[in-house]
């Protein structure tokens, strides 16, 4: 009966928000924006998520290592920050601070966040769906018992309010008292401050925002969080890359996806469960600052190769929607399609196994713009469509590929011609790249 109840709330929610989202408030086609030279802080936070600190495993201490490195970094950054403020405020958790919730991993990070964290900052945590896998009912008692401190939180620094919502029992909801909650809180942050950005952390994404949301997202929390658009929501869950341009979006608020200091995760065309080559090798966080206008940047850094990556994203007026260029539409209306140089050809590999590999160089883009993934097609002498495949690129790595190969599969005897296109975060696409090659 709960399951029903909850199913029939997230449906009139979900539709709730849609009509809101899309008909109230449609996208705007603008500019985007640059940080100001005059832009200086008086706020600075980092962000991060997903950490799964465990136990036992052959990750247990590079993940303990990751979160001490991710706090470290947060400082040297601070102290190293190209304006003449250099403060670090806060570290933001937005939940899987364990893999599965035992009373001595929660242990185990707090004391790496004792070991590390100075005075002057504040540490700010949010719950997630693996912090409960250990005890459903006791999870919450047990984390607030280590850490001193409750799982929902509304803090005030600078002026700045943050308000941290974990799930309900069982890490992967948000029952109703939740959003009535967060009603009142984000009320008493707007009245205190309704100039200011208002940061709301939670762990699973708002359903049919960010990368990721669609299929990891939730929609407990939307409605309520669609009448404030100077939320900027930081959440977790997906593992999605931060450098995709798809995990920032502004539509009726401003929703981030964190990432993880853990193991990547991606999907395509809406299929998730793309756990590529080397996704362990994963750890981003999210520098954010804000001005004593409320003007906020963000920059995303690399934790493992210690440098800033993606976009640079600049926030004018968190208030007002109708300045918000980093919907997805007018992101995707200015991103640049990827190209192969001149010289780029496919080369066709006959393997031991009697299967095929195909090899290309890989592709370039713009600025900031992402190469996302490659469309690699087979046809045979007839133009039927044999195999597709669709290779995620690299971006997710600073060292990425200078080149791929991707084995095709096993054919019959006989002509076949395979393509390859590199698409971008928003789907646009390069010059097709094509080879003929016979199985004898």
């Amino acid at each position: 009966m709960i399951n029903i109840l909850k199913t029939v709330i997230s449906a009139i929610i979900s539709l709730v928000v849609f009509f809101v989202n899309i008909f109230y408030y449609p996208p705007v086609i603008t500019d985007m924006p640059s940080v100001p030279d005059d832009f200086t802080p008086v706020i600075r936070f980092t962000v991060a998520s997903d950490c799964h600190i465990k136990l036992e495993g052959d990750k247990k201490d590079v993940e303990k290592e990751r979160v001490a490195d991710m706090i470290s970094d947060s400082y040297r950054l601070a102290q190293s920050d190209d304006t003449s403020y250099k403060n670090l405020d806060a570290i933001v958790f937005a939940g899987d601070i364990t893999d599965n919730g035992e009373k001595e991993a929660f242990v185990e990070f707090k004391k790496i966040c004792d070991d590390n964290i100075k005075d002057e900052t504040e540490l700010m945590i949010v719950l997630g769906n693996h912090d409960y896998y250990t005890d459903i009912v006791m999870a919450e008692y047990n984390y607030e018992k280590i850490f001193g401190v409750s799982d929902d939180f509304h803090k005030t620094l600078k002026g700045f309010h943050f308000i941290g919502v974990s799930p309900s029992i069982g890490g992967g909801w948000y029952d109703p008292l939740k959003p009535m909650w967060l009603s009142d809180e984000l009320e008493i942050a707007e009245k205190d401050n309704p100039d200011y950005p208002i940061f709301v952390i939670q762990h699973m994404n708002v359903k049919n925002t960010i990368y990721g949301s669609t299929n990891w997202g939730v929609a407990d929390m939307t409605a309520t969080q669609s009448q404030y658009p100077q939320i900027i929501n930081f959440s977790g869950h997906s593992h999605y890359p931060i450098n995709d341009p798809r995990s920032v979006w502004q539509g009726s608020f401003t929703a981030v996806g964190t990432g993880t200091l853990s193991f990547f995760e991606l999907e395509v065309d809406g299929v998730d469960g793309y756990m590529v080559e080397n996704n362990e090798y994963a750890a981003q966080m999210w520098v954010v600052e804000a001005d004593i206008n409320g003007r906020v940047r963000m920059r995303a850094y690399d934790v493992l190769e210690n440098t800033y990556i993606g976009n640079t994203y600049f926030i004018e007026d968190p208030t007002d929607k109708s300045t918000f260029a980093y919907n997805h539409e007018n992101m995707a209306e200015k991103s640049s399609a990827p190209s192969f140089t001149k010289s780029a050809k496919l080369d066709i590999v006959q393997n031991g196994d009697k299967t095929t590999s195909v090899t290309f160089p890989q592709a370039t883009n713009k600025n900031d713009d992402i190469v996302f993934v490659y469309r690699i097609t087979v046809k045979d002498s007839q133009g039927n469509t044999v195999n597709s495949i669709n290779h995620l690129s690299g971006y997710y790595f600073v060292n990425q590929p200078t080149k791929h190969s991707v084995n095709l599969g096993k054919f019959e005897n006989g002509t076949y011609t395979v393509s390859v296109t590199a698409e971008n975060a928003f789907s646009k696409t390069s010059s097709t790249l094509t080879k003929e090659f016979n199985i004898n």
